[in-house]
């Protein structure tokens, strides 16, 4: 097995505490788990106790495998052998465990944090105020996980759709937003992010402080306000913008605003909004490009009278079905 480093270890390490270790990692973990040199102390650099703990914990589980697998030595060295290495673990499990077993062990019950989940169905915003004073908007079509109350050292939500978050700063707990493809931390900030399952970009976008975004624990970039990234989950490449955060985020105050973005995109915001299906006649139609701005009480069939007004753009509309189809020859990229 190929020595890892700390880095690797630790990030092994992580994914496994979020279970999220492919099986070629999980395999690799455990070899090291399995061919570990009790006289090595690798661990002690790692200053989060909960890794001391997961670890503690697993070699405990090896020391109670090996006791009762070895209850009968077939030779006196081997006997002496097992002592040996019984005495070598249980210092160096009371090393890296101490700190960490007082402190987490004793008090696993109330670190159980109670999820909570808010959803918004089509057309439909929420607000929501966590248990440290944070305030969410949630925009159409999201879901939003979070614990009832704080109790661990991170506060941590998972989100599937879009959301504004306005974080309470505070330096001893980073707040991370959580989604299938990218983890936002912070400590006190106003952002929003974008990841819906269906699509194949995520955004996230800052108004006010600076967050930290990650894919797979490798950071794509630091943001300030009127930054925005956008994280390609087909090609796996992202890309660092300057927006206008405002207009970004103008959903939250009732607004159906778009700024130079393509039909596909307008289309799938308009789909979550109006609850209806948006079809193309012919696929450039998808790379046009509008800049406009309604109020979301606009009923669908004004506002897609206003858009062939001022394009190329024509459309069909099957309420009954509830789907729109976008006619015309389209836009070139």
């Amino acid at each position: 097995m190929a020595a890892l480093n700390n880095t690797e270890l630790k990030q092994l390490l992580e994914k496994e505490q979020l279970g999220s270790l492919t099986p070629s990692e999980q395999q690799l973990l455990d070899e090291w788990y399995n061919s570990f040199d009790l006289n090595q102390q690798d661990l002690l650099v790692f200053k989060d106790p909960t890794h001391e703990l997961q670890v503690r914990e697993r070699l405990l589980n090896r020391i109670m495998e090996a006791g009762f697998t070895n209850v009968a030595p077939e030779k006196v060295a081997k006997q002496r052998n097992l002592i040996q290495w019984f005495s070598a673990a249980a210092i160096f499990l009371m090393i890296i465990g101490a700190v960490a077993f007082w402190k987490y062990a004793g008090s696993s019950a109330e670190k159980k944090e109670v999820l909570l989940s808010a959803v918004t169905e089509n057309g439909m915003l929420k607000e929501i105020k966590l248990d440290d004073g944070t305030a969410i908007w949630l925009n159409a079509g999201s879901k939003i996980t979070y614990p009832e109350h704080f109790l661990n050292r991170k506060r941590e939500v998972y989100l599937d759709g879009e959301a504004y978050f306005d974080v309470i700063h505070d330096a001893s707990r980073p707040f991370i937003v959580h989604t299938n493809h990218l983890i936002t931390t912070v400590l006190g900030t106003a952002f929003s992010v974008t990841a819906y399952k269906n699509t194949s970009i995520q955004l996230v976008t800052v108004n006010r402080g600076k967050v930290a975004v990650a894919h797979d624990h490798n950071t794509l970039g630091f943001l300030t306000p009127n930054k925005q990234i956008e994280y390609n989950i087909k090609s796996g490449k992202s890309y660092l913008t300057d927006v206008d955060a405002s207009s970004q985020m103008s959903w939250k105050d009732g607004k159906l605003q778009f700024e130079n973005q393509d039909m596909q995109n307008i289309a799938a915001r308009l789909g979550r909004w109006y609850g209806y299906s948006f079809k193309f006649e012919h696929r450039n139609i998808e790379n046009c490009r509008y800049t406009a701005s309604f109020n979301n009480k606009i009923p669908l069939n004004n506002l897609l009278r206003i858009m062939k007004a001022i394009s190329l753009v024509n459309y069909k509309i099957d309420d009954a079905a509830k789907t729109v189809t976008f006619l015309g020859a389209g836009c070139n990229e």
